[in-house]
């Protein structure tokens, strides 16, 4: 994931662009992840080029077992097991 590209949207955003993570976490209804195989990009992109809806690749699928994180610029903000991940998803919530 490729933070950078989404700060290029948010440029005026002084509280996003020094904390990262605003934007890492930041939830809303106008924002999806979606993924695509490689090669059909253009095909995902190309309805919204006239559109006031953007579209931002934010980062590229890997054989890697681990999501890397970058901020600006471009250096790594977060690398992460994806083992680790997993288990610590399915582990239940300490609720004691």
């Amino acid at each position: 994931i490729d933070l950078e590209r989404l700060l290029q949207d948010t440029a005026d955003d002084t509280e996003v662009e020094e904390h990262p993570a605003f934007t890492l976490f930041a939830e809303g209804p106008g924002r999806i992840v979606v993924t695509v195989p490689a090669g059909s990009t253009e095909e995902l992109e190309a309805p919204f080029r006239n559109s006031a809806i953007k579209c931002t690749p934010i980062g590229t699928v890997t054989a890697d077992a681990e999501l890397l994180v970058r901020g600006a610029p471009g250096k790594p903000l977060l690398q992460l097991d994806l083992e680790k991940l997993e288990r610590a998803w399915n582990a239940e919530l300490p609720f004691d």
